[in-house]
């Protein structure tokens, strides 16, 4: 009660220092498709100091005091053993939507999930695997590009069957065998040799995998359902896998140079805040957000904006969820009750913004090209920064440069990566 009492008024204390600081109207907009000449250097493998953490660049042992209880993950077995799971963007992860155990989250992807401006999120852990994950949903073609430059085990609960005659097929089925991936379909492969797990084709089926649906009646069906990764571990990581290195450069202070960006606005829908009822969490959508830099931690705290001429009035806060009093109520069904309550605050060390084409052959059928280059703007350190971003193919890394032509090196802890369309009609990027 005390830290949730502590976190409520840090809340408080963050968003006066906001609403004195922020002047959405008059913050720089950022030029999505400006011309920049900037030569890049080839990019290799980025060495990894032993007892640090390639993904987050942080001393391992610093973060076994946030390990509870029957958590896993890099910093408990000295491993290098990335997992992605689908978050099902509900609320855009607020309220009952909110990530569970999402502050242990190493990178968070938002990807556009509709033309309109809706969202969803691919989570990506590693430090730390917390008992719980989710909650989960189906996946679009963009995540399969993302999850091909990790290599890592992808969990989802279905998939976008819709497909379209010509090259931009977003079929997840055909662009899991466009990638020579073993499909989660009627799979009888050894676990070993999968890397899609897919909690609908699972359940009953080829792999009885844990995910679990909660046992609530206030959580709609496509809100819940989650994973239980320590049970993931143990089945399917836990086999002696081997990862593609996927390490990111750190820096070793603050950065230097920049401009000042101390507020950070992301907008996927820029001419007005999308809702539902507002007494219905299921139908409450908020797809726009903004990130306020918070010096004394060096970390970034998001807020969905619920108004977007007034957007620091009422702003959501992006808190995790996390389970107590967990039992399993059915065992064949895989359900389970549990309470519910709100924990820690979710924090980037580093925002990067991708810019990228997308074909969109239909509104809800989203086919980012995430291969090629491309402009990325950096938030680190209370500093903005220009650069651009490369990847040859979908076996690489995305390398992203800064404007001396060198890979960018980022702040140790979390990142957030906003793929962003190049439509400029409903997109836009702000910072003051």
């Amino acid at each position: 009660m005390k830290k949730l009492i502590a976190l409520v008024l840090a809340l408080a204390v963050i968003l006066s220092c906001v609403s004195a600081l922020a002047d959405y109207k008059g913050a720089t907009v950022v030029n999505m498709k400006e011309q920049r000449s900037i030569t890049t250097q080839p990019a290799g493998e980025n060495p990894v100091e032993e007892g640090c953490s390639p993904v987050t660049g942080k001393p391992l042992v610093e973060q076994l005091d946030r390990v509870e209880d029957g958590f896993l993950g890099m910093a408990v077995t000295g491993e290098y053993c990335p997992v992605l799971v689908q978050h099902c963007g509900v609320c855009n992860g607020i309220g009952i939507g909110a990530p569970w155990y999402g502050s242990f989250m190493d990178v968070l992807y938002e990807l556009p999930k509709a033309y309109v401006g809706n969202t969803r999120y691919m989570m990506l852990y590693n430090d730390i695997h917390p008992t719980w994950v989710g909650a989960s949903r189906s996946t679009r073609v963009g995540y399969l590009w993302v999850r091909q430059e990790w290599g890592a085990p992808y969990f989802y609960i279905g998939s976008q069957s819709d497909s379209w005659p010509g090259m931009w097929d977003t079929n997840v089925d055909h662009a899991i065998q466009k990638l020579g991936l073993v499909s989660p379909i009627n799979n009888t492969a050894p676990l070993e040799d999968r890397v899609l797990f897919d909690g609908i084709v699972s359940m009953g089926r080829a792999w009885n995998g844990p995910r679990y649906r909660i046992d609530d009646p206030n959580m709609g069906n496509n809100c819940n359902l989650v994973w239980n990764l320590p049970q993931e571990d143990l089945q399917v990581i836990g086999t002696g896998r081997t990862y593609k290195n996927h390490a990111w450069k750190f820096a070793d202070g603050l950065p230097e140079g920049g401009d000042d960006a101390n507020i950070i606005y992301v907008m996927y829908k820029n001419d007005k805040a999308m809702s539902g009822n507002l007494s219905n969490p299921n139908s409450l959508y908020y797809f726009n957000s903004f990130f306020e830099y918070e010096p004394d931690e060096n970390v970034y705290y998001r807020y969905m904006i619920t108004d977007l001429e007034n957007p620091l009035d009422n702003p959501k806060p992006f808190v995790e969820q996390r389970a107590e009093n967990v039992v399993v109520s059915d065992e064949k069904d895989h359900k389970i009750k549990c309470d519910r309550v709100e924990g820690d605050a979710i924090t980037f060390s580093n925002l990067i913004l991708q810019f990228v084409e997308d074909k969109w052959p239909s509104g809800e059928c989203p086919y980012p090209i995430l291969t090629g280059e491309g402009n990325a703007e950096f938030f680190m350190g209370g500093k903005h920064f220009k650069g651009v971003w490369k990847r040859e193919t979908y076996e690489d890394r995305t390398v992203f440069y800064g404007e001396d032509g060198q890979e960018i090196a980022l702040q140790p802890g979390s990142t957030y990566i906003g793929i962003v369309d190049y439509n400029v009609k409903e997109r836009e990027v702000r910072y003051e």
